[in-house]
């Protein structure tokens, strides 16, 4: 396989799998379903014209999670019912688009093995061991829970 065929494969699909949403949507008449997929769209596409370029699988889903995140911080900070409610609703549309997120427990396995493997033991050593995990869990799992695992084990 040639790298120009694996750089089609890595293309994603998720902004096909967002555009065949918002034609669902607009059958069904879910408004809010297609507002919030309709702005995924738009996030994705102006991502690509900015890099000129079409967007990796990659690259989408760490959008995606951007997107999530914003969302989940924006919840912390209402007081407001009706918001909490719009954004948590948005949450869990765009997650059906995600990876599975990691358990607790995964990610302290993940944790556990990896310091065990480089030998990382301590507060010290806490930027190295983000440095490795992050990568592996990329999508799969937020920043702050896996920098919270990886403290536990490190000062274990």
């Amino acid at each position: 396989m040639g790298k120009n065929n694996f750089q089609k494969e890595m293309i994603a699909v998720l902004l096909d799998q967002l555009k065949d949403k918002m034609k669902e949507s607009m059958k069904n008449k879910d408004k809010f379903t297609l507002t919030t997929v309709r702005m995924a769209i738009n996030t994705l596409q102006q991502k690509a014209k900015e890099l000129n370029r079409p967007l990796t699988a990659e690259e989408e889903i760490d959008l995606l999670v951007k997107e999530v995140k914003q969302r989940r911080e924006a919840v912390k900070m209402f007081d407001r019912q009706d918001l909490i409610d719009q954004y948590e609703r948005e949450i869990a549309i765009l997650e059906q688009y995600l990876p599975e997120q990691m358990s607790e427990e995964e990610i302290m396995r993940l944790v556990r093995e990896k310091c065990r493997e480089l030998g990382l033991s301590g507060p010290r050593d806490m930027g190295k061991a983000m440095k490795e995990i992050m990568p592996l869990v990329k999508g799969k799992a937020d920043g702050s829970r896996v920098r919270d695992c990886v403290s536990k084990v490190l000062n274990e």
